[in-house]
C-alpha cells in the first residue's frame, strides 16, 4: 500500500509538470514564439516619457512621465521620439506603459524607416487597459529595415466617436520599449491580445463587427480549446482516470472553458457599453441623433436633401471617397430615393442616367471638366452639369451626351 501511494504521488507530480508544459507550449505557439528564444530579451531599447516630444496637442513633463493634457485643433494628439537607427528584426516586440488612457480615443503607433524617411507608417494598437501592454510588430508588413523614429497618435475612435464629443481626459506616457523576442514577453503579449480594449468598427451601415486596420491578434478560444483537450488527454493517460470520472471531468472542463470565454466576451461588451454611456447617457434623443462620428457626411446629406427638393429630383446617385462614406451618405438621405452611383452604373452599363436624377460627389477625387461638362470616374466618364459646389460636396445633373 505505501508503494501504491508513492506511485500515485509520482503520477500526480508528473501530471502537474506535464500540465504546466502543455499550457506553456500552447501559449508560446499562440504567441508565435520560437522555441530557441532566450528567457530574457537580449536586445532592448527603452524610452522614458521625457524622451517624447509633443508634436500636436498639449503636454508637460511630470514625475512619472509625459502627461498629455489636450489634443490639437484637428482633434489629434501626437508624440514622437528619435531612435537613431534601430533594426526592426532585432526589436520586434513593442511594450508600452500608458496610464489613464481614455477609451473614447483610439491609439496608433507611428514610425518612420530609413528607406522612406518622408513616409509615416501607422497602425492601430489596443488601448492600454493593463499596467503594461505588449504587441508583436512582426505581424505588420511595414515593420522592416531601420527604424528612425517612433511615436503615438491619439484621436477620436473612428466610426464610433464624433471628434467634437470625444470627452478627452489627460493621460500619461510613462515608458516604451522595443525588445527582442523572449519567453518573458509571452504572457504580456497574450494578455494584451486577449484583454486589450479595441473599439467597435462599422463594417456596413448598421453592422457591428471585428475591428479593422489593427494588428492581427491571437485567438483566445483556440488556445483554450487546444490546451483543454491536451490537458484532458494527459489526465487520462497519466492518472489513469476511470471512464466515468473522465467523462465528468471533460464536461466540467468544457463548461469552465465556456464560462471563461463568455465572461471575457461580456467584459468586452460592457467596456464598449460604458463608452457609449459616456457619450450619450446624459443627452436627449434629438441630441443623440446629431452626434455622428462622421458629422461632415451628415451635414452634406442635409444640404443635398434640400437641393434635391428644390430641383425636384426623383433619385440621388452618390459617390464618396470610400465605400463607407458612400453608404453612410445613402443612409443619411433616407427616405430619399438614393443609391450608390457605382452600383447603378454597374447594373446598367452604357445606359444614360435619367434627367430627373442628381449625382452627388462627396470627398471623391473624381475630376470635373467644366469646358466639356464631364465627370471622370475610375471606370466611366459621364456628361453632367454642375449645379452646386460647397467644400467637398459637388452636385451635378446628368446631361445629354455631346453629339
Amino acid at each position: 500500500m505505501p508503494a501504491l501511494g508513492v506511485l500515485r504521488l509520482i503520477r500526480r507530480v508528473f501530471f502537474v509538470i506535464v500540465l504546466a508544459a502543455i499550457w506553456l507550449g500552447v501559449f508560446a505557439v499562440t504567441a508565435g514564439l520560437p522555441w530557441n528564444a532566450p528567457f530574457i530579451a537580449g536586445k532592448r531599447l527603452t524610452l522614458e516619457g521625457r524622451d517624447f516630444l509633443v508634436r500636436s496637442g498639449q503636454g508637460k513633463l511630470v514625475p512619472r512621465g509625459l502627461e498629455i493634457s489636450s489634443v490639437g485643433a484637428d482633434g489629434t494628439a501626437l508624440q514622437t521620439a528619435r531612435l537613431g537607427r534601430a533594426r526592426s528584426e532585432q526589436t520586434p516586440i513593442l511594450r508600452y506603459r500608458i496610464a489613464d488612457f481614455p477609451k473614447t480615443l483610439e491609439l496608433a503607433l507611428i514610425f518612420r524607416r530609413s528607406d522612406a524617411p518622408e513616409d509615416v507608417q501607422s497602425i492601430s494598437l489596443p488601448a492600454p487597459v493593463l499596467p503594461e501592454s505588449a504587441v508583436d510588430l512582426t505581424r505588420l508588413p511595414q515593420w522592416r529595415g531601420e527604424i528612425l523614429e517612433v511615436g503615438f497618435a491619439e484621436y477620436a475612435a473612428g466610426q464610433v466617436v464624433a471628434p467634437d464629443h470625444a470627452q478627452f481626459t489627460p493621460f500619461r506616457i510613462e515608458r516604451v520599449s522595443l525588445q527582442a523576442r523572449s519567453w518573458s514577453e509571452v504572457f504580456p503579449r497574450l494578455l494584451s491580445d486577449w484583454f486589450g480594449y479595441r473599439p467597435w468598427a462599422l463594417l456596413s451601415i448598421s453592422a457591428l463587427g471585428p475591428q479593422l486596420d489593427t494588428l492581427p491578434t491571437s485567438s483566445m478560444p483556440v488556445a483554450i480549446g487546444i490546451g483543454s483537450v491536451l490537458s484532458l488527454l494527459a489526465g487520462w493517460l497519466i492518472l489513469g482516470l476511470p471512464r466515468r470520472t473522465f467523462v465528468q471531468t471533460t464536461l466540467l472542463t468544457v463548461f469552465a472553458a465556456w464560462v471563461v470565454l463568455d465572461l471575457r466576451w461580456l467584459d468586452d461588451l460592457l467596456s464598449k457599453h460604458r463608452v457609449i454611456e459616456t457619450l450619450y447617457a446624459d443627452k436627449s434623443w434629438d441630441e443623440r441623433a446629431q452626434i455622428q462620428p462622421d458629422d461632415d457626411t451628415l451635414r452634406a446629406a442635409s444640404e443635398l436633401a434640400k437641393i434635391a427638393v428644390d430641383a425636384g429630383a426623383k433619385r440621388i446617385l452618390v459617390a464618396g471617397d470610400s465605400q463607407y462614406t458612400t453608404l453612410r451618405l445613402v443612409y443619411f438621405l433616407l427616405p430619399q430615393n438614393a443609391a450608390p452611383l457605382a452600383s447603378v452604373l454597374a447594373a446598367a452599363p452604357g445606359e444614360s442616367l435619367p434627367a430627373d436624377a442628381l449625382i452627388a460627389v462627396l470627398g471623391s477625387d473624381a475630376k470635373y471638366d467644366a469646358e466639356k461638362h464631364s465627370l471622370s470616374l475610375p471606370s466611366v466618364t459621364l456628361p453632367v452639369v454642375l449645379m452646386s459646389e460647397n467644400g467637398s460636396l459637388r452636385v451635378f445633373r446628368p446631361a445629354e451626351p455631346a453629339r
